[in-house]
């Protein structure tokens, strides 16, 4: 008998829930396991599609036959033994508990949970719909992390451009789309869109403090640029650059190049689909005013990162405020600044010289 569970696929998410935050996955959104990291303990959600069989076609975890009607199995190593004690099954509709006072736990399933004193008595709960699909909802004090491999089904990106003449991938005309990718189309082309001058408001604000540039900035950029470790951003810069060819040049192609920019503007996007951890609001995507003058209300966190990001890299980002207002980080998990970090990870400057000279990132204890 085969005892090994499941594929062998590693995470390429992982995302840190707190107090009401939850994720939700369809049964075909990710494979192998979903690790969920709550205190000290760990446990594992697993597709019982994905364990292996024995001879009479029945699913084994661990020597343990698997009830062949269960969708998911919940697993903890360390409580599992031959008699069953470590391993609870799901079922389409079952909602499940998980804490210290659970009675998941109080019914000797994983008995290590009520020994973790930084596991909440009701931690978190995981649902399976009607669909298939797994919900994680964190009810907790100290949170819950989860990591787990997505698997992605065709990307906007994809959808919404096509491959040019030149080899360049170019932003598809708005009537090559079908209706609901074009009015996407239409948000993305208004977000991104280089701002016009607009002088100031009838109260002496400048409305135009987004889009201007300082030597500090303009040399900013140029540190960026030359430390963007995803050669497509660059690719899709130089693209349109005609003769434009030195470091310092680029800030001006996105300056004035607005295709330019809503392709960028696009790709990021698609990135941060995976990137392995983003900083919880980013991973949330719920709606973000920004703080910084010029953006719009409305947008999603992921919107105002990779406007950031744009910024970071056309010479109009406001270093000045970095020096009051650092990235804060504690054991690694971003707590403020978030927006301003996950912009620098999607152009994979956060572990450069330019993040060091830069971005003031603090770690805390």
């Amino acid at each position: 008998m085969v005892e090994k569970l499941f594929l062998s696929n590693e995470p390429n998410r992982t995302e840190v829930l707190r107090g009401g935050d939850y994720i939700e996955l369809g049964h075909d959104d990710f494979s192998g396991e979903i690790s969920l990291e709550l205190g000290s303990s760990s446990l594992s959600i697993l597709k019982v599609s994905e364990l292996s069989i024995d001879g009479d076609d029945i699913p084994v975890y661990n020597g343990l036959r698997i009830n062949p009607n269960r969708l998911y199995i919940i697993t903890s190593s360390v409580d599992v033994n031959n008699e069953g004690r470590g391993v609870k099954g799901l079922r389409i509709g079952e909602m499940l508990q998980i804490g210290r006072n659970s009675d998941l736990a109080t019914s000797k399933a994983f008995p290590s949970l009520t020994e973790d004193p930084y596991v909440s008595g009701s931690h978190m709960w995981v649902e399976v719909n009607e669909s298939g699909g797994v919900s994680i909802h964190d009810t907790s004090t100290n949170g819950t992390r989860v990591s787990y491999c997505r698997v992605d089904n065709e990307s906007s990106i994809n959808k919404l451009t096509a491959e040019s003449s030149d080899g360049a991938h170019r932003v598809k005309d708005i009537k090559q789309v079908s209706p609901e990718d074009a009015k996407y189309l239409l948000r993305m082309e208004r977000i991104f869109k280089f701002p016009e001058k607009m002088g100031k408001d009838r109260f002496g604000n400048n409305l135009d403090s987004r889009i201007e540039r300082s030597e500090d900035s303009k040399e900013a950029a140029v540190f960026a640029y030359r430390y963007i470790s995803d050669p497509k951003i660059k690719e899709i810069i130089r693209s349109s650059a005609g003769d434009l060819w030195r470091e310092e040049e680029m800030q001006e192609v996105l300056r004035k190049n607005d295709t330019v920019r809503l392709e960028l503007g696009l790709y990021l996007l698609d990135k941060f689909e995976s990137v392995s951890y983003l900083p919880r609001r980013v991973m949330l995507d719920s709606e973000k005013n920004g703080n910084h003058a010029g953006y719009e209300s409305g947008l999603s966190s992921r919107e105002y990162a990779a406007l950031l990001a744009l910024s970071m890299l056309d010479g109009s980002f406001n270093y000045s405020s970095t020096r009051h207002d650092p990235i804060n980080r504690r054991y690694g998990d971003v707590e403020s600044g978030q927006h301003r970090y996950a912009a620098a990870q999607v152009l994979g400057l956060e572990k450069t010289p330019y993040a060091d000279r830069y971005l003031n990132i603090r770690d805390i204890e």
